[in-house]
């Protein structure tokens, strides 16, 4: 099945899912966590747009892999040659405070390359896709990230929660203009956008935070890479990810890898 095939069929899963979303978080809920001292909350909005999506995309694409962060994990994966990585809510911290900054994170990878990408906001409506050698697009325009040559003065959105908690002061020497966003995929969709112009995660992730913003960062323009500058590859044994990937134009990657390499104390703190 062509990948613009896959694509609709994702947009229509997170279309769908958004739609429960939007209910409970009118609604009232109970919050649940999976780690309380890492603050770490889940709730039935996450479990329930999981278990949708996946219906979904498996019951159009049986024999295709799978990988969530709300899914118990199975080697299956390992031996598929394409597999959707997919976080149902990231940014649920965001959500459980009703700020409208998380979204739908929907990736598909071939051989572990990502080719396609959705990230869906439902309270904002922001649609965004990409498709490999098709560019990146919010709500059908197409978007490109902007192509700046100075970090210092780049617009770098960072972690909500981290800046809450004091974690990133020591950034205010290096950067003029650092913009606190929930969720690690609306931040990279936003850079995709030109909403900001790099994206550094300052703690660990998994692959199903960044799968679908990794595609639609590049299919706009940008790169998207870990602290070497390597490239991720995806649908490893192991989803976790070091600190420091980095979402940005090409003109300026060498300059924000060299600086997250220089301070790997600070984002180990």
């Amino acid at each position: 099945m062509s990948l613009q095939k896959r694509l609709q069929i994702a947009v229509e899963a997170a279309k769908q899912t958004g739609k429960i979303i939007q209910s409970i978080y009118q609604g009232e809920f109970e919050v649940d966590y999976k780690d309380k001292a890492a603050d770490d909350p889940v709730t039935v909005a996450d479990r329930e747009s999981d278990r949708h999506i996946k219906e979904i995309l498996l019951g159009a694409f049986p024999e295709d892999g799978w990988l969530s962060e709300e899914t118990v994990d199975s080697d299956e994966r390992l031996d598929k040659e394409w597999v959707w990585i997919v976080d149902p809510i990231d940014g649920t911290r965001e959500f459980v405070k009703h700020i409208p900054e998380f979204a739908i994170s929907i990736g598909l990878v071939h051989k572990s390359e990502p080719v396609l990408g959705v990230i869906l906001n439902p309270i904002t409506n922001e649609l965004f896709t990409a498709v490999k050698g098709r560019g990146a697009l919010l709500n059908g325009k197409s978007v490109y990230v902007n192509q700046i040559d100075s970090i210092k003065q780049a617009k770098l959105l960072v972690s909500r929660t981290y800046t809450t908690k004091g974690k990133l002061d020591w950034l205010e020497p290096y950067f003029e203009n650092f913009v606190p966003m929930g969720s690690i995929a609306y931040k990279m969709a936003a850079v995709a956008q030109g909403r900001g112009d790099a994206v550094i995660s300052f703690h660990p992730q998994y692959e199903w935070d960044v799968c679908a913003g990794d595609i639609l960062i590049r299919e706009a323009g940008g790169t998207f890479v870990l602290p070497d500058e390597n490239r991720i590859r995806y649908n490893r044994p192991d989803a976790h990810l070091p600190a420091g990937t980095i979402g940005c134009s090409k003109r300026v990657v060498q300059k924000l890898a060299a600086f997250v390499r220089q301070h790997r104390e600070e984002l180990k703190a």
